[in-house]
């Protein structure tokens, strides 16, 4: 309302007064109206009024970041144009030119004014304000209007700022600054409870501080920077607040105090809802086990996020009431291994075997959003120009989730802009039953496509399997369920090399080493350690299962992927780039006889549908890999030969040096580390039974070049421009 969001309690104070009138107003004062709304009340069920539609003589323009109109409820930034535009800023051409653009729209040179604001279009026309583009930030990947935040809490208290605070620690977190109404008692989990109704987890401020005034700018504004930089010891607090009363609960809250920089910590207190992540729970984790001398799981931790429950935890493994291997509640991968009864292809045992063609017509791909998947999908857009391509995507609409799948394939480098016409969106949930949809769209699809690419997965190396079951197994069984009905298909189950972690630690135990099979699948499940590792394995159980039931099936297990051979792009949140990316801030290196097999996503892609595309391939497994992967050494002279300073040190010495000295970067990823050198002398070193691969392919044998220098470096290039939300001011090691 003239220059500041109009929140939804502000219109009351006018109602018996006057009609209340929502306007927006470009920035110079006074203030020039460019919308006009008429406020009802039913516009106050939203955290924000809208502003409206534009005024006569007026253009309002909603754009993306190429510059094209946005669909309805899709955030952009708002252009003004019309008769009413200025020439620009007195004496400021530099100004001028940036503010002032001239855009191509509608087939017609417009010249707008960049306002900097961010909205959408509502379905009835109307303009909803969401804040400036400057108040919005990205945490650990998601991108969050710190405005949207605001609005929800507006009618909550008498004024809310959302900021974001950055620590060593754990990076940037969300702190929400309120001043209460007079005599008004604020109680931290209501407002969760509140805020939760209205906004995604990710969305969720870690913790909430009652000012008895915001502190302002001389201009009358509300100063972020002073906000930014206050120290968050103690938000407002649960009513219900108990101190530690334990020793274990007293030292487990100094690991916590510590870990996320708060002064006081409570029995009650969530991990996650004082700002910690996963990362930080894994960091968290490794202090644990330092502290009181333990083996302690990192699933323990998931399931036990209170203070007093993990201390409970804590307390019973050190009195051996309860052993590492205990996680409450805990699932039996085997029994999720067996695909019901059900689920069995339905068709003409006539057409069994017949639905393998070069060409598909119709083709369901899921995950297209990640790395791997945004490739794949550039791949087969390529390759098959004519076939209708779905891509099973989540979101609110197809428009929304167009533009989503759109900016993923950008971010990895795989967008071209002809690719808009060569495929659609399908909106569905891979956990949900039926992917969400009704029976008959399900039937419908199902006597439609003859194709599936199943890539779609939840990749966590950290998160426990009871996680990643709902997405990974529940997601592929029932995507199994769809193959099955309707017209025969081929079902292309984009797997892992992770399913063969327990048989690798089983050779090592056991001090043999074999060639890991193409056609088998080992049965050494309990000796994987990850969740994600666990899911997969469970979900090509699955798969195999149908396939000896009569379904068409190709399975295809990638080993690590690393970017494209040419721009060297890669997917700088996987666990790798991570690690990388954290060694080198840290200046350590852990040493060992560790092999990195690694293949660049544009061969992997390659081989993967040059595979897909044979008849022949239909029955098969596939182990997609270099024959010989590098050594943990040969990185390591390839990172100091590009100038970074390193220093090696055996895994036991890299992990107390950590620990001792609180590096940050460090402590989240020795939960992991421990599984790689958790057996002593295992080098990770084996090989893969390639013969399908070999003779499905008309390229020479060595199907995988081994990567080089250069493309190693090209990949750490893209890696190291990367930010995790987590910078470490600790001192690199000397010695």
């Amino acid at each position: 309302m003239a220059a500041r969001p109009c929140r939804r309690n502000w219109p009351n104070n006018y109602w018996k007064k006057d009609s209340a009138c929502g306007i927006y107003t470009v920035p110079p004062r006074p203030p020039i109206w460019s919308t006009r709304h008429r406020v009802r009340p039913e516009d106050c069920t939203d955290h924000t009024i809208p502003i409206g539609r534009p005024i006569a003589n007026t253009e309002i323009h909603i754009l993306d970041r190429d510059l094209q109109p946005v669909p309805v409820g899709t955030p952009g930034e708002l252009y003004i144009g019309g008769a009413g535009l200025a020439r620009g800023y007195l004496n400021r051409p530099e100004l001028t030119a940036e503010k002032f653009v001239e855009i191509q729209l509608f087939g017609k040179t417009r010249r707008l004014y960049k306002t900097g604001d961010l909205a959408c279009y509502l379905p009835e026309g109307n303009i909803k304000y969401l804040g400036r583009l400057d108040d919005q930030v990205k945490i650990r990947g998601f991108r969050i209007e710190l405005g949207e935040i605001e609005a929800a809490l507006g009618q909550h208290a008498r004024e809310t700022v959302v900021v974001v605070h950055e620590t060593p620690q754990i990076g940037k977190r969300l702190v929400a600054y309120l001043a209460p109404h007079p005599g008004q008692d604020l109680d931290m989990a209501e407002l969760r409870r509140l805020l939760a109704e209205k906004l995604p987890e990710y969305m969720m401020p870690s913790a909430f501080v009652a000012l008895e005034a915001l502190p302002l700018t001389p201009n009358g504004k509300v100063d972020r920077r002073a906000l930014s930089r206050l120290s968050v010891k103690r938000g407002i607090t649960e009513k219900h607040f108990v101190a530690p009363r334990t020793p274990a609960e007293e030292r487990l809250a100094g690991i916590w105090a510590k870990l996320l920089g708060l002064e006081t910590v409570g029995i009650h207190d969530n991990f996650f809802d004082l700002g910690g992540h996963s990362l930080a729970l894994a960091g968290m984790v490794a202090l644990v086990q330092d502290a009181f001398r333990i083996d302690f799981p990192l699933e323990l931790a998931f399931h036990s996020p209170t203070l007093g429950a993990l201390a409970e935890r804590i307390e019973n493994v050190c009195a051996r009431e309860e052993t590492t291997d205990t996680v409450p509640d805990a699932i039996d991968p085997h029994g999720d291994a067996t695909l019901p009864e059900e689920i069995r292809p339905a068709f003409d045992p006539a057409m069994i075997g017949k639905t393998s063609s070069v060409t598909p017509g119709a083709l369901l791909l899921t995950g297209a959003s990640g790395f791997l998947g945004s490739h794949m999908l550039a791949g087969l857009i390529q390759r098959y120009p004519e076939t209708k391509i779905l891509c099973m995507m989540r979101g609110r609409d197809d428009r929304e989730a167009h533009a989503r799948l759109v900016a993923g394939m950008r971010f990895y480098g795989a967008w071209q802009e002809y690719f808009g016409k060569h495929f659609q969106v399908l909106i569905g949930d891979l956990t949900c039953p039926g992917f969400g949809w009704s029976p008959a769209r399900f039937d419908a699809l199902a006597a439609e496509v003859d194709t599936i690419y199943h890539n779609g997965a939840w990749v966590n190396a950290l998160y426990p399997y009871t996680d990643l079951r709902p997405t990974n197994v529940f997601g592929t069984q029932e995507l199994l369920r769809f193959a099955c009905r309707g017209r025969p298909k081929v079902f292309h189950h984009i797997s892992t090399m992770s399913v063969f972690e327990g048989e690798l630690k089983h050779q090592a135990r056991n001090h043999y080493r074999a060639a890991l099979p193409a056609k088998g699948l080992t049965e050494h499940c309990q000796e994987i350690k990850t969740g994600y590792g666990k899911s997969k394995w469970v979900a090509e159980k699955l798969v195999r299962t149908a396939r000896a039931c009569g379904l068409s099936v190709c399975i295809y297990r990638p080993t690590v992927v690393m970017g494209d051979r040419t721009t060297g792009r890669c997917n700088t949140f996987d666990l790798l780039a991570l690690c990388l990316r954290r060694f080198i801030q840290s200046g350590l290196w852990p040493s060992g006889k560790t092999f990195y097999h690694i293949a660049s996503v544009d061969r992997m892609v390659e081989v993967i549908l040059d595979l897909a595309g044979q008849p022949a391939s239909v029955g098969h497994n596939f182990n997609l890999s270099p024959r010989r992967g590098e050594t943990s050494d040969v990185l390591l002279a390839w990172l100091r030969s590009a100038g970074h300073e390193m220093t090696e040190l055996p895994y036991a010495k890299f992990r107390a040096h950590a620990l001792e000295n609180h590096i940050t970067a460090l402590l989240p990823l020795l939960p992991y580390l421990d599984r790689v050198f958790e057996i002593p002398g295992m080098d990770w070193r084996h090989e893969f039974d390639q013969s399908n691969v070999e003779a499905g392919l008309d390229h020479p044998p060595k199907v995988f070049p081994e990567i080089d220098r250069d493309y190693f470096l090209l990949c750490m290039d893209d890696i190291l421009r990367a930010s995790d939300d987590i910078r470490d001011p600790s001192p690199r090691y000397s010695v």
